[in-house]
């Protein structure tokens, strides 16, 4: 097979393997200020909130059932997403890989409130509200990774720096990956998984053939599997490409039957911690190594042409969920995907067929409904599409009219990131469900789009001052009466920390210097792409 991205990406000197490393952090700490000053600090997600308790009963319980002294009933979480176990003990649906994660962000946040307790003793009573704000950081810890990782791959495949840069911005601020860096969902952690998985078969493929990478790849792929099973979709493309690599060669002096069964085994290590946590985690919940416990009907698929069909078409460019609706800039991809082909063409396969996996999966989904911002459950593919994405960019921008199409695509693709996140998009839904019973039918209807919900919920905001002792953050679970209070103001935590009578020059000090980072990390990020595009040979300009 030819490869014509082989030459383009030949090991670089040691200084353009520093700067490709600087741009990459530099687009990670960017991020990361960026999603840290429009995150909310506190989740009133029902699934968000089953993570966390998983994470809380781990790190203070040491174990992984939802213990009664937490508060945990029905009321607070979905009924159907209880698990009772033969002992009578109650246990989430959910698997244990994104609460497992969210451990050293429960503990980071924990050592903050004794700090902050032992430094000021009248908000000691408050400790437990600060493993809160710091799992509910994860999520944009996680984006701005997934958009480095991106960009060290764009680069590897001989993709500029500049363009492998704009690429993972846009991931990171012109696609609904941004909303869900502050709502609380493991899928941005299952793309994060899948595009590391990538980029360590592309490393395996061509640095030599290092077995660690293998060990990375099977070890991330079972991370994410264990986080949500559906990952298994990605698995046969994933270990057909593996299986491609080993074929072409795989170097080093030991014969290639050997390598190929170090290879084996290194996916067996890497895969092996995670395949016995799942089997584990089965058994203590159902008391069977292979029940998982979920509710079959949730789960089931419907390939009903009325069901199926309208589901493929609802997921792409349906008013409430489509794909292209929800991150335009995603667009670009066809474009990309003939220059793909060409210059990287199993890896492009690998791309196209977990994508097509993961639409088709999904649209058959017997609930695919209406009660989420787009299609959640496609988030994950979203940094695999952004390779062709780079692609369309480079061959759009090559021409004045190309950079007009671009530059209006990127723009129509932030604005409506930023209706997702100026207000709660929860407020609208739970408007729509009121008024229809929420019928699966107006996922496909213009009138009930969120898009123009948000606006709705933005004439409607409120900066009234919320009633503190209400809000129950002392316990660590916000009341119901705090959660409608979130549901009717602007999304950021410095909104929130103002109406509940923090002090402004407590609220205005961090947020200054956060967006002085953002500035001086954006400055740098720009000066490192523009030093290094001489070497690149192309540039963006």
């Amino acid at each position: 097979m030819t490869d014509k991205t082989v030459q383009r990406s030949a090991v670089r000197p040691d200084s353009e393997g520093n700067l490709t490393r600087r741009v990459g952090w530099l687009v990670f700490g960017f991020l990361c200020v960026v999603y840290i000053i429009t995150t909310r600090g506190v989740s009133d997600l029902g699934d968000a909130e089953t993570y966390f308790v998983i994470t809380q009963s781990i790190v203070e319980h040491g174990r992984v059932d939802l213990p009664p002294e937490a508060g945990i009933t029905e009321q607070v979480f979905n009924p159907r997403g209880i698990i009772v176990s033969p002992d009578g003990r109650k246990y989430s649906q959910y698997w244990l890989g994104y609460p497992i994660f969210q451990v050293p962000w429960y503990l980071a946040g924990k050592l903050v409130g004794n700090v902050v307790g032992s430094f000021a003793p009248r908000l000691d009573a408050f400790s437990r509200f600060w493993p809160r704000l710091a799992v509910n950081l994860a999520g944009g810890f996680v984006t701005a990774a997934t958009g480095a990782v991106l960009f060290v791959l764009l680069v590897t495949l001989g993709i500029s720096r500049s363009y492998s840069a704009a690429t993972a911005l846009i991931y990171g601020l012109a696609t609904y990956a941004w909303p869900y860096s502050k709502i609380g969902f493991f899928e941005p952690f299952m793309g994060l998984a899948l595009i590391f998985c990538l980029l360590m078969l592309v490393w395996f493929d061509r640095r030599q053939a290092s077995l660690g990478y293998v060990l990375g790849f099977a070890f991330a792929l079972g991370w994410g599997t264990a986080t949500k099973p559906s990952l298994v979709l990605a698995w046969p493309p994933l270990l057909i490409y593996l299986l491609v690599v080993m074929r072409r060669g795989t170097g080093g002096r030991s014969p290639r039957w050997q390598k190929q069964w170090l290879t084996a085994g290194a996916v067996i290590v890497g895969l092996a911690p995670w395949v016995i946590v799942c089997l584990w985690y089965n058994w203590v919940r159902t008391g069977s190594y292979l029940d998982p416990g979920y509710p079959a009907g949730n789960f089931a698929p419907c390939l009903a042409l009325g069901h199926y069909v309208p589901g493929l078409v609802a997921h792409l460019v349906g008013p409430a969920r489509g794909f292209f609706i929800y991150s335009p800039a995603v667009i670009l991809l066809f474009w990309g995907l003939a220059g793909a082909w060409r210059d990287y063409r199993p890896l492009t396969m690998v791309v196209v067929a977990i994508s097509l996996l993961f639409w088709g999966a999904f649209a058959a989904r017997r609930l695919w409904g209406f009660w989420c911002w787009g299609p959640r459950y496609l988030l994950p593919i979203t940094p695999l599409v952004m390779i062709l994405v780079a692609e369309g960019l480079r061959r759009l921008w090559a021409s004045r009219r190309g950079k007009k199409a671009v530059v209006a695509l990127l723009a129509v693709s932030l604005a409506v990131q930023l209706l997702a996140i100026i207000v709660p998009y929860g407020t609208w839904l739970r408007k729509v469900e009121a008024a229809t019973g929420g019928a699966r039918g107006v996922i496909l209807s213009p009138r009930y789009c969120p898009l123009g919900g948000q606006i709705d919920s933005l004439r409607n905001v409120s900066f009234d001052a919320i009633n503190f002792q209400a809000t129950n953050l002392q316990s660590g679970r916000p009341t119901d009466e705090f959660k409608t209070a979130l549901r009717h103001s602007l999304d950021f935590w410095w909104v929130y920390a103002y109406r509940l009578g923090v002090p402004t020059g407590l609220i205005a000090v961090p947020l200054g210097l956060l967006m002085a980072g953002g500035i001086y990390l954006g400055l740098k990020l720009r000066a490192a792409i523009r030093s290094g595009a001489a070497t690149d040979g192309e540039a963006m300009g």
